[in-house]
């Protein structure tokens, strides 16, 4: 009983995530934009696209399509929760888990940005 309900309370303090799912949570991460490109053009644009509009080579040929990470609801999302899909993916959807792939850095990285691409000054 012990264990089980030190489970429920860690749940409680990481945000009460189903059981499985991992957030990405790094203290004193300095997220670079520019690796953050270099990862996405290596990992992300085949199904995003160079622009992150959704419209990469591999992503024409998926069903739902990949995120156009130039919208709003992208601009819009809280930080934690796209770094959760990026990290965890999208079962059913396409978006593959990147955790066991790339680093927390890498992943803060990308969202930097991503969050270029959605930028409304651009």
């Amino acid at each position: 009983m012990r264990r089980l309900y030190g489970v429920m309370l860690a749940g409680v303090l990481l945000g009460s995530l189903p059981f499985g799912e991992q957030t990405v949570k790094a203290e004193n991460v300095v997220a670079d934009p520019q690796n953050g490109r270099t990862v996405f053009d290596m990992n992300c644009a085949t199904c995003h696209g160079a622009s992150g509009k959704g419209d990469g080579p591999t992503g024409a040929y998926m069903s739902p399509p990949p995120a156009d990470l130039t919208s709003e609801d992208v601009r819009t999302d809280p930080e934690p929760e796209l770094l959760s899909i990026i990290s965890n993916g999208m079962p059913g959807k396409g978006m593959p888990a990147w955790k066991s792939s790339l680093s927390t850095q890498e992943m803060h990285d990308v969202l930097a940005y991503i969050r270029t691409l959605s930028d409304p000054g651009k």
